[in-house]
């Protein structure tokens, strides 16, 4: 599985994130920064948010050509808007890969960025329920499937309450290995005081403490240490049935069993890989958000 983060210079896995989005910068030396901090196996993704076309074709473009010539995997996001045809024809005949900020959690929207060229999607909300499909339909046109793991996804805007945690969708650091056949790219998010934290939990494939702890939008008390290891393999492709008024309680089970397993003090057990820093460490830094290292983080690059 390959991860990327947005780029904050306390970052402590610096040499070993798979992928880094950085904010588009003026400064005429990004080119020779990005070289000298990253390796050539690093993907580099250019998070671009300006929406006039003359300022993209004499500033962007003559940059992501300067790039191509030293580095190998360079590509530019577009944050925001969606550019003019001549962009998109411009970026294609030169072989720049670019993609977009906009989710996919429907099939409409997946097939239209497919249309647009688009290198890579953002598969959210239900439409990550349908994994094995969106994989089928995206591999063989050569685009990658990028999903956010730590944040609670659900369809709809204001309803938040009215959605079950457990059905929102997410994925535990320990089931990692079963989606890897479908998604491309784990994308961390949250504050970056913490994303060192989140790299380390989710590279580990465990976390011991509360679900509400690790992933974002999800505040239900629930202890991941007592969820069943079939949880994500029911989930990969149920579409969400049980809002569809068919039979499935497994998400609200596996809550059940979770917190009963707690009140007894019990687990269930898995194998545990060792982690460098103990349990009640990690658990603070991802309850209260501070660490000494990370108290002068930036998610630009520095003059």
């Amino acid at each position: 599985m390959k991860y990327a983060i947005t780029y904050y210079s306390n970052f402590r896995y610096m040499k070993d994130i798979d992928e880094m989005i950085l904010y588009w910068s003026t400064k005429d030396d990004i080119v020779d920064y990005v070289d000298s901090i990253f390796t050539q196996d690093q993907r580099v993704i250019i998070s671009f948010s300006e929406h006039d076309t003359n300022y993209i074709m004499e500033k962007l473009f003559p940059v992501m050509m300067k790039f191509k010539r030293v580095h190998n995997n360079i590509s530019v996001r577009f944050d925001g808007f969606i550019p003019d045809d001549e962009v998109l024809i411009t970026f294609k005949e030169k072989n720049i890969r670019y993609f977009f900020d906009q989710y996919c959690n429907c099939w409409d929207a997946l097939y239209g960025l497919t249309l647009l060229g688009s290198s890579d999607v953002y598969i959210t909300e239900e439409l990550c329920f349908d994994l094995s499909a969106v994989s089928a339909f995206c591999k063989p046109r050569g685009i990658k499937v990028r999903i956010i793991p730590n944040v609670a996804q659900y369809g709809g805007r204001g309803i938040a309450d009215q959605i079950p945690d457990m059905v929102k969708f997410f994925i535990r650091p320990e089931d990692t290995l079963l989606y890897e056949p479908f998604v491309d790219v784990f994308e961390l998010w949250g504050e970056s005081n913490k994303i060192s934290v989140y790299y380390e939990i989710y590279k580990q494939e465990q976390w011991l403490g509360n679900i509400n702890d690790l992933i974002i939008g999800f505040t239900d008390d629930v202890p991941n240490s007592g969820i069943m290891s079939h949880f994500a393999g029911v989930r990969l492709n149920c579409r969400k049935k049980c809002l569809q008024g068919k039979k499935c309680d497994i998400c609200k089970t596996m809550k059940e069993v979770a917190i009963n397993l707690a009140d007894h003090d019990l687990r269930i057990e898995t194998e545990r890989k060792p982690i460098k820093e103990n349990d009640t460490d990690i658990k603070e830094i991802m309850s209260d958000g501070r660490t000494t290292s990370d108290e002068n983080a930036s998610s630009t690059i520095k003059e």
